[in-house]
This record gives structure tokens, C-alpha cells and sequence, in this order.
């Protein structure tokens, strides 16, 4: 079997053709693989720009609601012994206070008191004098009971 030389040169251009369409195929499926993950890397770049953001925000929140309660914490610090100081005025005045009340309220039981124990009087007033009235009117009355 005597292949002519030509067709030989033939066969040989077809196979290395073939193996350059394969090796570009080749290459352009690397470069697509590639393209793609620059292109998902991309994206994820804002995705990862706007988490780093978030992340910077919730620290400096953090930051800041600690001073916030350093804060919170030396005034109260400050102001504590005014606080006791107003607390006892306060003590001090509601005592004063339940005190009046109290004689208050002992000054209007004796007022009452006072106001029963002179409508008794003026009751036992009124019937003694019904009763003054009734023996100069009708004296033999009286006397019969």
C-alpha cells in the first residue's frame, strides 16, 4: 500500500488542521472559564465593597453606643450626690407633710367633736326648755304623770 506522497501531506494538514481547531477551542473555553470568573468576581466585588461598608458602619454604632454609655455612666457618677441630696429634701418634705395631715386631721376630729358635743347641748337645750314651756303652760299635766 503505496500512499502517494501528496496524499500523505494531505491527511498530515487535516489532522494538524484539526489539532490547531482543537487547541483554539481549547484556548477559547480557558478564556471564557476566565472571563466568567472575572465577571462573577465583579459582581461580587460591590457585594463585598457594600458588606465591608456595613461592617465599618456597625463598628463605628458599636463605637459609639459605648461611649454613649461611658458617658451615660459619668453623669450619673456626677450627679449622684445631688440625687441623694434631693432625695432626703424630698424625705424631708413628705415627712413634713404627713405631719400636717396628720394634725389636719386631729384638728377636724376635735372640730367635729366640738360641733356634735354643741348640737347635744343645744338639743338638750331645746328639750329642756320644750319641757320649761309645757309646765308653765299646762302645770297640772306634769304633776298628774
Amino acid at each position: 500500500m503505496n500512499i502517494p506522497y501528496q496524499c500523505c501531506n494531505w491527511i498530515l494538514l487535516a489532522k494538524l488542521e484539526s489539532f490547531r481547531w482543537k487547541i483554539a477551542l481549547l484556548f477559547v473555553s480557558i478564556l471564557i472559564r476566565r472571563r466568567r470568573g472575572r465577571k462573577a468576581a465583579v459582581r461580587k466585588i460591590p457585594e463585598q465593597i457594600i458588606l465591608s461598608e456595613v461592617k465599618r458602619m456597625v463598628e463605628e454604632m458599636q463605637a459609639l453606643n459605648k461611649k454613649l454609655e461611658d458617658t451615660e455612666v459619668a453623669i450619673n457618677e456626677y450627679f449622684k450626690p445631688l440625687d441623694q441630696q434631693a432625695e432626703e429634701v424630698m424625705k424631708m418634705q413628705l415627712k413634713g407633710d404627713e405631719r400636717r395631715k396628720d394634725e389636719l386631721m386631729e384638728a377636724m376630729q376635735r372640730q367635729a367633736l366640738l360641733e356634735m358635743a354643741n348640737a347635744e347641748n343645744l338639743k338638750n337645750m331645746q328639750i329642756q326648755g320644750t319641757d320649761k314651756n309645757v309646765q308653765r303652760e299646762h302645770p297640772q299635766r306634769l304633776d298628774q304623770k
